[in-house]
């Protein structure tokens, strides 16, 4: 299957319980990358008034379709569970842990359950096992790393791991990888811990397989040409990603209080020097963030939402599934859009 390994990984930390599914091919079809699958997937797993930290609670790790390829910018993983600091449901890291998984023959991971003792998953291609963490409880995420590599013999593993915070079940706690990734937000970390489960390594030695090779590379390096390696993108580059500070922050989506708000009044303008400030249009931009208790779990809207250098809807079907936190009004939160 191109693109794709074509089955998950599915870990039952109660039952101890190590099983393979088919990847679906209509919702692969249907959810587009990494985040949609894994959301989709997580849709089936759970109920809505799970618990966070309860053992009836799932985390879905996914893979995007191009993870593990030649294609720029497509490594990145995405976690989906319900995450106890405001109930968020995703989380992203960069990193090669995506690319191994898939090497290893898994486009993802679906952790279920609960250990009663401390455990890593331990993924060598189709050779999967739980072992015991008891040695490792109380390290933090860089030597816990080092002990989990060790355990497959170091050399091109790659991992997630959690420390004593995310043991302890610290609501901002995050699972680490590769030293300097993280799954960083809303207390990801804790997620392991309430599992057991201290972390997770993987060595493949597998490849993704791509219709015609020579085409593939074509079209990736005359994306990086003409898309990528611009004078509009270099500014990463050249200026690094902390001039998207006050460009988030003027758009109201910086995390702010624990992504409780979505700007600091006090931080407008403090990094972006004019010559800066040129190379972004800063407008106001229509973001649906919440939603009315009235709609049900899946509704289509026609929004109207003008088109700008930052957001490219125009005059379009969005189908929005809907999340239910609580009885509160603000806890209905649009979790996924679907964009024909």
């Amino acid at each position: 299957m191109n693109l794709y390994a074509g089955k998950l990984l599915v870990v039952d930390l109660s039952t101890k319980e190590i099983s393979t599914e088919p990847l679906r091919q209509e919702w692969v079809r249907q959810y587009w990358g990494s985040w949609g699958l894994a959301l989709r997937y997580y849709w089936d797993a759970v109920t809505p008034e799970v618990d966070p930290l309860s053992a009836e609670n799932a985390i879905v790790i996914m893979t995007g379709p191009f993870s593990g390829t030649l294609v720029p910018l497509t490594a990145r993983l995405s976690l989906v569970s319900n995450l106890h600091i405001r109930h968020d449901l995703y989380q992203q890291c960069w990193g090669a842990f995506g690319p191994e998984l898939k090497y290893a023959g898994y486009d993802g991971l679906i952790i279920k359950g609960g250990s009663e003792t401390p455990v890593y998953l331990k993924i060598i291609d189709d050779q999967v096992s739980l072992e015991d963490a008891s040695e490792m409880m109380g390290k933090g995420i860089f030597e816990t790393e080092e002990c989990l590599e060790h355990a497959v013999d170091g050399f091109g593993a790659k991992t997630l791991a959690i420390g004593p915070a995310g043991e302890k079940l610290i609501t901002y706690s995050m699972i680490g990888s590769e030293s300097y990734r993280q799954f960083g937000r809303s207390g990801t970390g804790a997620l392991f811990g309430s599992k057991n489960l201290k972390g997770v390594v993987c060595k493949g030695s597998q490849s993704v397989a791509v219709a015609d090779m020579p085409k593939f590379i074509e079209r990736i390096n005359h994306h990086k040409r003409e898309n990528l390696l611009t004078e509009d993108n270099l500014w990463a580059n050249s200026d690094g990603t902390a001039v998207l500070v006050d460009v988030t922050n003027e758009m109201g989506i910086h995390p702010t209080k624990i992504t409780v708000q979505g700007s600091v009044r006090a931080r407008m303008n403090s990094t972006l020097t004019p010559s800066r400030q040129r190379r972004f249009l800063i407008e106001p931009v229509p973001v649906v963030r919440w939603l009315v208790a009235s709609l049900p779990r899946s509704v289509t809207l026609k929004l109207r939402v003008p088109s700008t250098k930052l957001c490219v809807w125009a005059d379009q079907t969005v189908t929005f599934m809907i999340w239910k936190r609580s009885s509160d009004l603000t806890g209905f939160v649009m979790i996924w859009a679907l964009i024909p």
